[in-house]
């Protein structure tokens, strides 16, 4: 069962707005989501109970790195969740955001299984293997 005194605050009115500038980490419990109006068009925002204050806290998702790691993590309600600001990108065209959700991460193949890897040309480039360059250039030694 919900908390339903809970549900009413959190539906009752825009919580304070998370200012990446000027605020740089949100880290809280995930309350919600809703949409909200903009000058660029309905918004969807993430409302989060922040972890040092208790209050809530309205993450307007509209910066396209923001929404795109939300849509990647799928953060739950209930589950914590952080935001850091991490600047301009070097030319200024958009804002960085690092987003975790406190979750497990996999212990085991399993976990990754319906996860694509990321295909490289020499095996051990990916880790930074050094000898990789030196395979590459050395396939007459591979049996097969």
């Amino acid at each position: 069962m919900s908390d339903f005194r809970r549900e009413l605050e959190v539906s009752d009115a825009w919580p304070k707005a998370w200012l990446p500038e000027s605020d740089g980490v949100l880290i809280g419990v995930v309350e919600g989501y809703e949409l909200g109006p903009s000058p660029f068009g309905q918004q969807r925002i993430c409302v989060v109970r922040d972890d040092n204050t208790g209050e809530l806290r309205s993450l307007w998702l509209m910066h396209e790195v923001l929404r795109r790691e939300f849509e990647k993590l799928n953060p739950k309600v209930g589950e914590r969740v952080g935001v850091r600001y991490v600047g301009k990108s070097e030319d200024g065209r958009y804002k960085k955001f690092r987003v975790a959700v406190d979750r497990p991460r996999p212990r085991d193949y399993a976990g990754l299984v319906n996860q694509e890897p990321k295909a490289t040309d020499t095996p051990g480039a990916a880790l930074g293997d050094e000898s990789s360059e030196k395979r590459k250039n050395n396939d007459d030694r591979i049996p097969f």
